[in-house]
C-alpha cells in the first residue's frame, strides 16, 4: 500500500468510526429533564460534608422539600459506595418525611433506592415490598417517569408484568437511548420491557429488539445481535410499519455483517433496502441506506460507485432537512476525490462538508475533515497550511477527547516534520503518539473489562432470578399443600392415613428439594468454569497485545535507525534521544504487573509454590517460567522479553541450574507441574 493510500485509509476508518453513533441517536429525539441521572463525586469525604452542612441548615429553617433532597443525594452517594446502612439511614429517614409533603415523584426515588439496598443485601421480600409500593404509587399519581426509576435501580424483576401506556413506552424508550453507552445493562432491562410488555403497540417492541441488539453488538456477541435485529424485522414485517423502525434493524444487521467481516452479505442487504425503500418511498431508509452503501465501496477502494452512492443521498438528506447527513456525505466524497487526485473537487466538497458540520456541532468528523484536507496540502506541497489544518483538528480532538482522531493528528505532524527534516520535533510527536496509544489502549481495556464485568453481572443475576423463581414456586406450592393437609385433617378420621400423607409428602418434598441443591450446585459449577474460560481468554488476549507492542516498537525503531544515517550530527543525537525513548518503553514493568494479575487468576499460587522451592529468582527468571507455563515457543518469549531467541536459549540453561534439575530432567515438565 501507498503512503498516499495509507493516509486515506486513516481517515476513512476515523470517520466510519464516527458515523457509528448515527443510527442509535435516530431511535428517540424526546430529551426528558426527569428521567434517572448517576451522581459524579470526586471527593466523596468532602461531600458528604457538605451535604451534613446543609442538612443541618434545611433542618433549622424546617425546610422538608431542602431536606429530603439533601437525604436523596446523600443516600445515592453512600449507597455507591457500599455504606448500604448508612444509605438505608438516609432513605428511611427521607420517607419518613413525606408525611408533611406531597412530593410523590421524590418518594418513589426513596422507594426505589431502599428495593436496590434490599436487592444488594440479598432481601428479594423487602425488594420486593419497595418496588411494589414504588410502582403503586407512581401509577396512581400518574407520574410516568417513575418506571424509569424502577429500571435505573434494577427492580424490574420485582415487578408484576403489566401492560405499558404509551406515555411510558416513551419514557422507557428515552431511557433505553440515554444509557445504551454508559450503562448497556441498563438498556438490557428497559428493552425487556419494551419487547414484554407493550401489548398491541408494537412499534415499542421493535425498539427493544433493537436496542437489545445494539447492546449484545457492542458486547460482541454478534449471534445474539442479529437474533434481536431480526427480531424487530419480523415484528415490522407482521405489523406493516411504514416509518423509520421498518428498515433500521436491516441496516443494523447489514453493519453486523460488515464488522464480522462479511462484506458481500452487507452489501446484498443495504441493496435490498435500498429496493424496497425506493418502491415504499421511504426516504428516510433510502437515504441511510445510501449513505452504508456509499461507506462500505469506499473502504473496498470502490470510488467511482461510491461517489455515485453518495450524491443520490445528498438531495434526499436535503429534503429530509437532514444536516448532518448532507455534511457525511460531503466528507466522505472529500476523501474519494482526493484518492483520484481531484483537487478542485475535493476542496468543494471540504468546504461544503466543514461549513454544515460546524453549523450542526458535529465535532468529531469536523476534525476528522480538517485532517483530510491536511493530507490533500500535503499532496500539494503547502506544508505550512497543511500544518495550520493539522493543529486545528488537533485543537478539536483534545477538547472532545477523541483519542483516535488526536493519534491521527499526530501521524501528520510526524509526516509534515519529517518533511521538514526536523528529528527534534519528530521525536517530540512519535512520542506523543506512543504515549496517546498507551492511554487509548488503556481506555480501550478499561471499557472492555467493565463490559465483561457488565455481562457476567448481568448474566448471574439473571440466572440467580431464574434459581430464585423456581425455589419461590416449590415453597409456594408447599405452603398449599400444607393448607390442604390441615384442611383435611377435619373430615379425616383415620390417625394412620394423616400420618402416611404426612410421611409421604415430606419424603417427596425432602426429594425436591435435594434435586434443586444438586440443581444449584450445577449451575454454579458452570458459572465457575466460565468464568475460568474466560480469565483464560483474557490472559491470552494481553499475551497478544503486549506482542504486537512489542513489534511495533520494534518497528520504529528500524525506521529510525534509517533517519539517524540521513542526519546530520546535532539531528543524530536527537535521534538517539528518541532511540532511548523507545527503548524505555519497552520496560514491560507495568505490562507485566497487569499481566500477572491475569496469570494469577487462571494459575493461582503458581509463583508461591515456585518461590518454595527457590527463592533466589530475578524478576527475569519469574517472567520466563511464567511464559513456559502458558506453552509459548522461544520465538514469542525472545519477542515479549526483548531478547533473542539465543539469549533465551542460555537463560532457560541458566533457571534450569538454578532449579537444580539433572540433565535428563526436561524444565517444561518441571514448570508445568508446578
Amino acid at each position: 500500500m501507498t503512503k498516499r493510500k495509507y493516509r486515506c485509509s486513516i481517515i476513512i476508518f476515523l470517520i466510519s468510526c464516527a458515523l457509528s453513533i448515527l443510527h442509535a441517536q435516530e431511535l428517540t429525539t424526546v430529551e426528558k429533564k426527569d428521567l434517572p441521572e448517576y451522581i459524579i463525586v470526586t471527593d466523596v469525604t468532602k461531600k458528604i460534608e457538605e451535604l451534613n452542612d446543609s442538612l443541618a441548615i434545611a433542618k433549622a429553617e424546617n425546610n422538608t422539600h431542602s431536606q429530603i433532597q439533601l437525604l436523596y443525594r446523600k443516600a445515592r452517594i453512600l449507597a455507591k459506595e457500599k455504606q448500604t446502612e448508612e444509605a438505608k439511614k438516609n432513605y428511611t429517614e427521607g420517607i419518613q418525611l413525606f408525611e408533611n409533603t406531597r412530593d410523590n415523584q421524590s418518594k418513589v426515588k426513596f422507594l426505589t433506592g431502599l428495593g436496590a439496598l434490599s436487592d444488594l443485601e440479598g432481601d428479594a421480600e423487602n425488594a420486593e415490598k419497595y418496588f411494589k409500593e414504588a410502582i403503586k404509587i407512581a401509577k396512581q399519581h400518574k407520574l410516568t417517569a417513575g418506571i424509569t426509576w424502577v429500571l435505573f435501580h434494577n427492580g424490574e424483576n420485582y415487578i408484576q408484568p403489566y401492560r405499558l401506556t404509551k406515555d411510558e413506552l416513551i419514557y422507557i424508550v428515552d431511557f433505553a437511548n440515554r444509557y445504551l453507552y454508559s450503562s448497556p445493562q441498563l438498556t438490557l432491562a428497559a428493552s425487556h420491557w419494551l419487547i414484554n410488555q407493550s401489548g398491541d403497540q408494537k412499534k415499542y417492541a421493535i425498539d427493544g429488539h433493537v436496542y437489545a441488539g445494539l447492546v449484545y453488538r457492542d458486547w460482541g456477541q454478534f449471534d445474539k445481535s442479529l437474533e434481536q435485529f431480526y427480531l424487530a424485522q419480523k415484528v415490522g414485517e407482521q405489523y406493516s410499519f411504514v416509518e423509520k423502525s421498518k428498515y433500521s434493524p436491516l441496516l443494523n444487521i447489514s453493519a453486523i455483517y460488515d464488522m464480522q467481516g462479511q462484506r458481500e452479505k452487507s452489501l446484498e442487504i443495504i441493496k435490498k433496502v435500498i429496493v424496497a425503500a425506493t418502491k415504499d418511498k421511504d426516504d428516510w431508509a433510502l437515504a441511510y441506506a445510501l449513505k452504508d452503501l456509499g461507506i462500505t465501496l469506499m473502504q473496498s477502494g470502490e470510488y467511482n460507485t461510491s461517489e455515485k452512492q453518495f450524491l443520490a443521498c445528498i438531495p434526499i438528506m436535503e429534503k429530509l432537512n437532514n444536516q448532518r447527513g448532507v455534511g457525511v456525505c460531503y466528507s466522505n466524497l472529500s476523501n474519494i476525490y482526493l484518492e483520484r487526485k481531484e483537487y478542485g473537487k475535493t476542496k468543494e466538497s471540504i468546504a461544503k462538508a466543514l461549513k454544515i458540520l460546524k453549523a450542526t456541532n458535529y465535532d468529531q468528523l469536523y476534525a476528522s475533515t480538517l485532517l483530510v484536507e491536511s493530507n490533500m496540502y500535503q499532496q500539494l506541497g503547502d506544508w505550512g497550511k497543511s500544518a495550520k489544518l493539522i493543529n486545528q483538528s488537533l485543537e478539536i480532538s483534545k477538547r472532545i477527547q477523541a483519542l483516535d482522531y488526536v493519534m491521527g493528528g499526530y501521524i501528520y505532524m510526524m509526516n509534515y516534520y519529517k518533511h521538514k527534516d526536523n528529528a527534534t520535533l519528530l521525536a517530540k510527536y512519535a512520542d506523543s503518539l506512543i504515549k496517546t496509544h498507551e492511554k487509548y489502549y488503556k481506555e480501550t481495556r478499561i471499557h472492555e473489562t467493565e463490559n465483561l464485568k457488565i455481562r457476567y453481572e448481568t448474566e448471574k443475576k439473571e440466572a440467580q432470578l431464574i434459581v430464585q423463581k423456581k425455589l419461590n414456586a416449590s415453597l409456594n406450592a408447599e405452603n398449599t399443600l400444607q393448607k390442604r393437609l390441615r384442611n383435611t385433617m377435619f373430615f379425616i378420621l383415620l390417625l394412620s392415613s394423616i400420618v402416611l400423607l404426612l410421611f409421604f409428602n415430606r419424603y417427596k418434598l425432602r426429594n425436591r428439594l435435594m434435586h434443586e441443591q444438586e440443581k444449584r450446585n450445577l449451575i454454579e459449577k458452570k458459572q465457575l468454569e466460565e468464568q475460568m474460560n474466560h480469565k483464560q481468554r483474557e490472559l491470552a488476549t494481553m499475551t497478544l497485545q503486549m506482542l504486537k507492542k512489542n513489534e511495533l516498537l520494534q518497528q520504529l525503531s528500524k525506521n529510525i535507525k534509517k533517519l539517524e544515517y540521513k542526519s546530520g550530527n546535532e539531528s543524530q543525537k536527537e535521534v538517539k534521544k528518541l532511540k532511548e525513548m523507545i527503548q524505555s518503553q519497552n520496560r514491560l514493568d507495568q505490562d507485566w504487573s497487569t499481566f500477572k494479575i491475569h496469570f494469577d487468576g487462571v494459575h493461582p499460587n503458581f509463583f508461591n509454590r515456585l518461590r518454595e522451592i527457590i527463592n533466589n529468582l530475578t524478576l527475569q527468571d519469574e517472567r520466563h517460567c511464567c511464559y513456559i507455563k502458558m506453552g509459548l515457543s522461544t520465538k514469542e518469549i525472545a519477542q515479549l522479553m526483548n531478547i533473542s531467541s539465543s539469549s533465551v536459549q542460555m537463560a532457560r540453561y541458566r533457571l534450569k541450574k538454578k532449579l537444580e534439575l539433572g540433565k535428563e530432567e526436561e524444565i517444561y515438565n518441571f514448570i508445568n507441574s508446578l
